[in-house]
């Protein structure tokens, strides 16, 4: 009985070791990917660095990244999407900064395609030569962050016009009462367990075992849900909108204005364009990524409506430009690849609308210097 005891395990422990090696062996010789491990997608994702006015930053450094969408992106030196620029700005040169989060980013558009460049291409063919846009937009940003990222280094840039399109990042907290400084969290790259290694232990297996590799991506996106916006929330829970939330996010246009006055640019508010709104077909509202926000869908739509109304009541309160996108977007399936990142067509419209606002800007601009 012993002797057939061992020859079971022996014969166990042989087709699993077989088994373990035959899944190696595949996954190293046919999967598309290649050799990963938590360090190498760290490095072929979008670097971030801590920033005390911000809850992160781009690094400051050359980075040539293929995101998952598949969209070519090359950050510069100092930390901005696309070509580098002068500091201080050249004689004669209009420069407009583009503030926001993945949307003004515009994540699935690869390199000179984003939508605030594509700005500059249809201005420079409306006669415009001497514009420079620059994308300030970060993954991840709210109006507060980009409050901060134009007061901390925006006003070095010299900026004569500064555009703020953002609100869906801003919904995120709109679930809750608590201030933004209770609700708020510093960037720390850990929190990722995705692209950071957990102990001496797991940086070795994965250096090892592709295998391991594949299963411990498995099992931390089961355990802490990663998507396109990072973590996801526990959805659909909250129905009423927070007052406090709705005041902050005046408050924050309101700062955001003011500070481009002081430091001598002329701010402009856009509503963010959305795939979707409480009317919409069903078909459409099925492909918004509801699962980030704790509002249950139609407080998000409801959100959104607030956020509009007070965008405008903010452009009127201070008497500065404004350009509703998504009165002219939003709905109009084909411009959306989700709830507000746009597809190539869509990045194309909207730098058309905004193009077309930003002109007569630009000519009373032109007036005034003559």
């Amino acid at each position: 009985m012993p002797t057939k005891r061992r020859y079971f395990l022996f014969l166990i422990l042989t087709v699993t070791l077989t088994t373990l090696f035959l899944a190696e062996s595949c996954i190293r010789l046919f999967s598309e990917a290649g050799y990963i491990t938590p360090e190498i997608l760290k490095k072929n994702s979008l670097q971030y660095v801590p920033a005390p006015f911000s809850k992160f930053a781009l690094a400051p450094q050359e980075q040539e990244v293929v995101n998952s969408l598949g969209a070519k992106i090359h950050i510069n030196a100092r930390g901005y999407r696309g070509r580098d620029f002068e500091i201080p700005k050249s004689k004669g040169r209009v420069r407009i900064v583009f503030y926001g989060g993945s949307s003004t980013f515009d994540i699935a558009a690869s390199e000179g395609q984003d939508w605030p460049r594509r700005v500059e291409a249809r201005l420079k063919e409306m006669g415009f030569s001497h514009v420079e846009v620059i994308n300030a937009g970060v993954p991840g940003y709210s109006t507060f962050d980009a409050f901060g990222s134009l007061f901390a280094e925006g006003h070095l840039l010299d900026p004569d016009f500064v555009i703020l399109y953002d609100t869906w990042n801003d919904i995120k907290y709109f679930g809750h009462p608590e201030s933004l400084l209770r609700q708020y969290r510093p960037y720390n790259d850990r929190d990722n367990p995705l692209l950071e290694y957990q102990n001496l232990i797991d940086r070795l297996l994965c250096e090892l075992s592709q295998l391991y590799v594949r299963l411990r991506y498995r099992y931390f996106l089961w355990k802490y849900p990663f998507g396109l916006e990072g973590k996801k929330a526990a959805s659909g829970t909250i129905s009423e909108i927070a007052q406090t939330a709705l005041r902050q996010y005046q408050l924050n246009l309101e700062m955001f204005v003011d500070l481009a006055r002081n430091i001598g640019a002329v701010p402009v508010l856009m509503t963010e364009a959305r795939l979707a709104d409480s009317h919409s077909p069903e078909t459409q509202k099925e492909k918004i990524h509801f699962e980030y926000h704790t509002l249950t869908p139609d407080s998000v739509f409801e959100a959104f409506r607030k956020s509009d109304e007070i965008i405008f009541r903010v452009a009127g309160k201070k008497n500065i430009p404004w350009i509703d996108a998504s009165r002219q977007m939003t709905g109009h399936e084909d411009f959306f690849i989700d709830e507000v990142h746009l597809s190539q067509k869509g990045s194309g419209e909207l730098a058309h609308l905004t193009a077309e606002a930003l002109a007569p800007l630009l000519k009373q601009k032109e007036t005034l210097r003559t």
